[in-house]
């Protein structure tokens, strides 16, 4: 994974698969978008587990929103289930998440009384 990933960001990834994906007809566009979103939520979840580049974690204004967030998205889910970094590590060093997401890892952190 490291091997594969490690100097791709989540906007190149998001973009390269946009691009190399090949002719999509009109009704699939939806589910391509929701396929590339599980997969870069995916890998924000392994990726507690088995690190990635510094670069993945400088994020631009540009780059602030989609496919950063979805990625942190499951950064900071995982970093509540994981328990080899401490929750606050986890939550500085993702530089940008959905709300929702945080809503949601704060709720189950609240739940398991962490």
């Amino acid at each position: 994974m490291r091997r594969w990933l490690a100097d791709i960001t989540p906007v190149d990834l998001d973009t390269q698969l946009r691009t190399h994906h090949g002719p999509v007809e009109p009704g699939e566009e939806h589910d391509l978008g929701q396929r590339i979103a599980a997969i870069l939520r995916w890998w924000g979840e392994i990726a507690q587990s088995v690190g990635v580049s510094q670069r993945t974690f400088d994020v631009s204004a540009s780059e602030a929103t989609g496919a950063s967030a979805i990625f942190f998205g499951g950064w900071l889910h995982a970093g509540h289930v994981c328990t080899t970094r401490p929750w606050d590590e986890t939550l500085m060093l993702a530089p940008v998440w959905f709300p929702e997401d945080l809503s949601k890892c704060i709720e189950e952190l609240a739940e398991e009384e962490r």
